[in-house]
């Protein structure tokens, strides 16, 4: 997705056409706090609708939560932002993964060797 599907996107979820103007502070605001855990440099927003980078590609869903959690946090709608913050939430872990695995870092956490397991083993008790 581009920057200005994205925006679209959260204009489209909220259905608050009112705010459409602040989008782009929401895109931003949700951008730098994945740019804040990551040490990255991100800049989606400085760019024109057209405009692409890595996150936008591969991981859009983290500026829509991102932004719609931002938006929750300003209309004070509470259930809105429990939803998007754990959306949010589990976005940044997929895209952190996702750019350590693009980037060849072995993620420690799933350092197994998953096709050993299987259903019968488990029943049988073997490893």
């Amino acid at each position: 997705m581009n920057y200005g599907e994205i925006k679209a996107a959260i204009v489209t979820r909220s259905h608050r056409t009112d705010l459409t103007a602040r989008v782009p502070e929401y895109v931003m605001l949700a951008e730098a706090e994945y740019n804040r855990r990551t040490d990255s440099a991100y800049a989606i927003t400085d760019g024109a609708d057209a405009v692409e980078n890595w996150i936008s590609v591969n991981a859009p869903d983290l500026y829509i939560y991102g932004g719609l959690m931002q938006l929750a946090i300003e209309t004070d709608d509470d259930a809105a932002l429990q939803k998007y913050a754990q959306l949010f939430e589990r976005a940044v872990g997929q895209a952190q993964y996702a750019e350590a695995r693009e980037a060849g870092e072995m993620d420690l956490t799933m350092d197994c060797d998953v096709g050993l397991v299987t259903t019968s083993n488990i029943l049988e008790g073997t490893p």
